[in-house]
C-alpha cells in the first residue's frame, strides 16, 4: 500500500529540500520523494504510522528549515485486509527542546485514506534572514530588562499571493493556551514599493534592512547601541532626530502585558497596498498565519487537547484604514488616479472580525455605515485627530445599530483639545504625554518642518498612552488599554 503526500508548488524554491520519514509500527520503511510528491510503501497490516515531513530552503550560504509536520496515523477499527485506512490521531509541534503532542490531524494536512495534501502556502523564512533576528534581539531594554517573552518570525508566501510577506509575534503565553486567536495591524502601505524577489529580500543587506525596519519600528522597544543618541524611553528607535522620525511603536510589548492569547501578525504592504489583505480574504490569510504558528510550536493547546479555531482582530493605523473600506488599487493615488478600489477587508462578513482598533484610521467618517454592518464587532477609536476620532465617534454614538458597541481613546474628558494633530499646540500634547515628553527632550532640538510635526503628533497614537501619571499610575499603552475590553481570548 502507497501512502502519498503532495504539494504545491512543487518547485518553489523554498520547497526544493525536503526530507521523508515514515515509520510502520515505529520501524522505519522505504519511501521516495520527488518535486511534489512524497511516498511511503507501507504493509496492508500495518497498525500505526508516523510520517515525518521536513522541507529546507538554502539562500547563498544559508539553509534554514522552513517547515516541519509530524503525525501519527493508526489503523481504522472500519478497515479491513482488502480496505486498509488510517485515522488521524495526533500531531506532534516542536517549541524549543519540548515536544507538544495535539490530538486530531496537523492544521496543514489535508485529505484521507492514503493520500493527503501539505498547505505550504506559507513558510517560515526567519532563519533566512538573520539579520532580523539579531535585530530583535538588539531591541532592549525590553520586559524586565530582558526579552520580550514572544517569539518574532517571519512567513513568506510561496504561492504568489501578495501580501507575501508578513512579520508576526507570538506571546509564550499562547503556549499550552487553549485557544489562541490572531491581531492584525494594517498600517500605511505608501512607503512599500514593488517587492523584489525573495532571493534578494534574503540576501541584499539594503533590501533586508528595509525589512527587518519595518519589523522594528512597529514591534519595538527601543536599542541600546544607537550611537549616543539612544532616547531614555524604550520606545523610540535610535534614529529620532529633527528630520528623521522612526518610532518604535511597542505594539509587541502592549500585546504580551495584555495577557491576551492572540498572535500578532502584520501583512508587509507591496506595491502602495496591502493587496488581497485588504479584501474580503483577509480572514483566510489570516488562518494561514495562524496554522503555521500552530505547526511550528508558537501557539499549541495543552498536550492531549484539540486545536480550537481562532478569531480575528484589525487594527488599523492612518492610511491603514483603507485596506478595510477598499484601498485604491496599486499605482492609484493622488488626485487624478482612477477611482477602481479594492472591496475592502470589512467585505469578509459581519461578524468576521472580534474588535476593530482605529488608530486615526483615514476616511472612518465616511464608512461608518460599514462600521454598523460588522456586526457585534467592538469598535475604539484612538487618537487626537478631529477628523479622524472625535467626529466618526461622536456620530457613532448616534447610530443604533453602533449603539454598545463603540469607545474612544483617550478618553473625550482627557483629549487636549479638538484639534487635529497637525495644529495642536506641541506643549499641549508634551504635557500629556510622558512618552512624548520624553522623546523632545532626547532631541537635539525641537522638529521645526511642518511634515516632522505631523509625523510626530500622527503617530503620537501608536506608541504613547493615556497620562494616568496625575493619579501616581503609569502611563499605558493605547492598544494595552484598547486589548483590556477585547474579546480576544
Amino acid at each position: 500500500m502507497i501512502i502519498t503526500l503532495v504539494w504545491r508548488p512543487a518547485d518553489h524554491q523554498l520547497l526544493q529540500n525536503v526530507s521523508f520519514e515514515c515509520r510502520e509500527d515505529d520501524v522505519p520503511v522505504a519511501t521516495t520523494v520527488s518535486p511534489g510528491r512524497a511516498q511511503a510503501d507501507v504493509s496492508d497490516v500495518a497498525s500505526s504510522l508516523r510520517l515525518t515531513l521536513t522541507f529546507k530552503a538554502t539562500v547563498g550560504t544559508i539553509t534554514a528549515e522552513v517547515l516541519r509536520i509530524e503525525q501519527l496515523f493508526k489503523r481504522s477499527p472500519l478497515a479491513s485486509a482488502q480496505l486498509p485506512f488510517f485515522d488521524a490521531v495526533s500531531y506532534t509541534v516542536l517549541t524549543g527542546p519540548s515536544r507538544n503532542t495535539i490530538d486530531g490531524l496537523h492544521p496543514l494536512l489535508r485529505g484521507g485514506g492514503q493520500s493527503w495534501s501539505v498547505g505550504t502556502s506559507l513558510v517560515d523564512v526567519t532563519g533566512l534572514i538573520p539579520v532580523f533576528g539579531q535585530q530583535m534581539a538588539r531591541m532592549a531594554p525590553r520586559a524586565g530588562g530582558g526579552h520580550l517573552a514572544s517569539t518574532t518570525r517571519i512567513f513568506a508566501r510561496t504561492d504568489d499571493v501578495l501580501p507575501q510577506l508578513w512579520i508576526v509575534a507570538t506571546p509564550h503565553a499562547c503556549r499550552g493556551a487553549d485557544a489562541t486567536d490572531v491581531l492584525c495591524f494594517l498600517g500605511p502601505s505608501q512607503n512599500h514599493g514593488t517587492p523584489p524577489p525573495l532571493a534578494e529580500q534574503f540576501s541584499v543587506l539594503a533590501t533586508t534592512a528595509k525589512l527587518v525596519a519595518h519589523g522594528a519600528v512597529m514591534f519595538g522597544g527601543g536599542t541600546p547601541d544607537g550611537g549616543g543618541n539612544t532616547p531614555p524611553t524604550p520606545r523610540l528607535m535610535d534614529r529620532f532626530t529633527p528630520g528623521n522620525f522612526v518610532l518604535a511603536n511597542g505594539f509587541e510589548a502592549a500585546l504580551v502585558a495584555s495577557g491576551k492569547h492572540a498572535v500578532f501578525a502584520i501583512p508587509v504592504p507591496a506595491n502602495k497596498s496591502h493587496n488581497v489583505a485588504a479584501t474580503a480574504a483577509l480572514p483566510g490569510l489570516l488562518a494561514d498565519v495562524h496554522r503555521l504558528v500552530v505547526a511550528l510550536g508558537d501557539a499549541h493547546p495543552s498536550s492531549g487537547k484539540k486545536l480550537v479555531k481562532p478569531q480575528f482582530a484589525l487594527a488599523a493605523f492612518s492610511s491603514g484604514a483603507l485596506a478595510l473600506w477598499g484601498e485604491p488599487d496599486p499605482g492609484h493615488r493622488g488626485p487624478l488616479a482612477p477611482t477602481t478600489r479594492r472591496p475592502g477587508a470589512l467585505r469578509a462578513g459581519p461578524d468576521a472580525y472580534t474588535d476593530l482598533l482605529l488608530f486615526e484610521g483615514l476616511d472612518t467618517t465616511a464608512h461608518l455605515n460599514d462600521l454598523a454592518r460588522s456586526g457585534s464587532t467592538r469598535v475604539v477609536f484612538i487618537g487626537y485627530a478631529r477628523g479622524t476620532v472625535a467626529v466618526p465617534f461622536a456620530k457613532s454614538k448616534l447610530m443604533p445599530k453602533l449603539t454598545g458597541r463603540v469607545s474612544r481613546l483617550p478618553l473625550p474628558s482627557t483629549v487636549p483639545g479638538e484639534k487635529e494633530p497637525e495644529s495642536a499646540p506641541l506643549d499641549q500634547l508634551k504635557v500629556h504625554s510622558p512618552s512624548l515628553a520624553h522623546a523632545l527632550a532626547a532631541l537635539a532640538a525641537p522638529p521645526a518642518l511642518p511634515k516632522d510635526l505631523f509625523v510626530l503628533k500622527h503617530h503620537l497614537c501608536t506608541w504613547s498612552g493615556d497620562d494616568e501619571g496625575i493619579s501616581g499610575a503609569p502611563e499605558q499603552h493605547f492598544l494595552l488599554q484598547a486589548l483590556k475590553g477585547s474579546k480576544l481570548r
